[in-house]
């Protein structure tokens, strides 16, 4: 998944645990900062964002949702 806040991105991961339901795990935080350039939705499946030293392609059926 994908959280964005008042102060950058965040990649987040949803774990789910028969005990204590889902809970979301945090992977790796971006601040706005550190984007140079977000793409335009390509193919409605796909965004790609550029960041200073590497690129993130963020894939997913439910971005059309959003068109």
């Amino acid at each position: 998944m994908l959280g964005i806040s008042h102060s950058g991105i965040r990649l987040i991961k949803q774990n789910r645990l028969a005990t204590s339901g889902d809970r979301l795990q945090v992977l790796e935080t971006f601040s706005f900062d550190m984007i140079q350039q977000v793409s335009s939705i390509r193919n409605g499946l796909c965004i790609d964002i550029q960041l200073a030293k590497k690129t993130i392609a963020i894939h997913s059926q439910r971005v059309r949702d959003f068109l």
